[in-house]
């Protein structure tokens, strides 16, 4: 071969190099196509053109390109390493069996809280009912679901695999952005497919899944209630129930004591539980667990719901009682991320008996304390107000006892 021949047939192999830039090729195919017309041109001139390739892939990238492709490629094994257990739907998996285990755990916990003398919320019971059926019907489906999803995005998977045995940190080059292109395209696709696999799917059970939360968050309300109840510092009442037991500050305008505020199926009470006399508000003081006020629940009129302070956050609650309480109004604040429109509208129904027999199941009482009379048989004086759990009013004027 001649060398005009040798340095046309080296010219076009430097020019089909994929990681050299287009300019470089041009300049170095016009090189050669000089070199080769020129007959006087030197032997080592070939040579000379092998050298200024090497020297073009060499700068075909900036530090700061190198840089770049560095940080993408790490950032793709990093995805690509998570991948095969999101197109599993392994978070769906997992979610999935947290839901089947509080639904399974429910009954148990409600039945304890019953054990331990809560008769209220009957609803609780329904509502696992409810969960068993609506879980029996839909997990089979959600499954079955998933397996297909699943296998569709697997094989998704499979295809883009290849493309990163291409990848070669050690040469960052502009072949490696094609490549490190492709596949962040390809990846950025497959994240959409598998957010909407998961969208689709959960939404069969999304809706089960947040009222079974609801629910365990009733049913850890109702344990701290009665966490309350047993460590309270006075008695209750015969045939006495706890209803609400909620944290609580009693704004008298001078200390404003904090603890608990006790709605029953016979009184409102407020327990200080506190530790007063800490200096600078940490060390030190006394701690105070005593029963500071209870009021009848015959003798609440009703309340009412305040929302005050910056944006409302202060949730307060007056108390409004009749003229045979000792004083004429009660104002207190529930704290804990309680609503004081529940807390009071909770409280009108207990004074009108509709909570008491709505949940001890007996409607025989509720259509009593509905029918109880008004007026003193014997005096004719105002009988005070019949609530949940009474069998018998006495009137304050004659000491007549009226039976319910």
């Amino acid at each position: 071969m001649s060398d005009n021949e040798k340095k046309t047939s080296l010219a076009g192999q430097l020019g089909g190099r994929a990681d050299k830039s287009d300019d470089a090729a041009d300049k170095l195919q016009g090189l050669a196509k000089a070199g080769s017309k020129d007959k006087d041109a030197k032997p080592g001139l070939g040579a000379a053109a092998a050298a200024l390739g090497s020297a073009v892939t060499a700068a075909a990238l900036s530090d700061a390109d190198k840089q770049a492709l560095t940080e993408k490629i790490t950032a793709i094994q990093q995805q690509f390493a998570e991948l095969p257990g999101r197109v599993k739907l392994t978070a769906l998996s997992e979610s999935l069996g947290t839901l089947e285990t509080r639904i399974k755990g429910l009954p148990g916990a409600i039945a304890e809280a019953r054990g331990r003398g809560y008769p209220y919320r009957e609803y609780l019971e329904n509502k696992v009912q409810v969960f068993g059926t609506q879980w029996d019907e839909i997990k089979t489906a959600i499954r079955e679901w998933m397996q297909s999803e699943a296998a569709g995005l697997e094989a998704q998977l499979g295809e883009v695999e290849p493309l990163l045995h291409r990848l070669n940190p050690a040469q960052l080059t502009s072949a490696q952005q094609g490549v490190v292109a492709q596949i962040e395209s390809r990846l950025k696709t497959l994240d959409a497919h598998v957010k909407a696999a998961e969208d689709r799917i959960r939404g069969l059970f999304d809706s089960l899944q947040r009222e079974v939360g609801q629910a365990q968050s009733q049913v850890e309300e109702i344990k701290r209630f009665l966490e309350r109840k047993d460590g309270a510092s006075f008695p209750f009442l015969a045939g006495e129930t706890v209803f609400r037991a909620d944290e609580a500050e009693w704004v008298n305008g001078n200390d404003n004591p904090d603890g608990f505020l006790f709605l029953t199926n016979q009184r409102v009470i407020f327990e200080q539980h506190e530790k007063t006399g800490k200096k600078l508000g940490l060390f030190g003081g006394k701690q105070v667990h005593q029963l500071l006020w209870e009021v009848p629940l015959n003798q609440v009129e009703g309340g009412q719901a305040e929302n005050k302070g910056v944006f409302g956050g202060k949730d307060m609650v007056h108390l409004k009682l009749t003229p045979a309480a000792s004083q004429g109004s009660i104002t207190a604040e529930v704290k804990g991320g309680v609503d004081c429109k529940v807390w009071v509208a909770e409280l009108g129904r207990m004074i009108r008996g509709e909570i008491g027999a709505a949940t001890v199941h007996d409607p025989e009482l509720a259509e009593r304390l509905r029918n109880a009379p008004t007026d003193c048989p014997t005096c004719g004086a105002v009988l005070p107000r019949a609530v949940a759990g009474q069998n018998s009013m006495t009137c304050q004027y004659c000491s007549t006892v009226v039976r319910l």
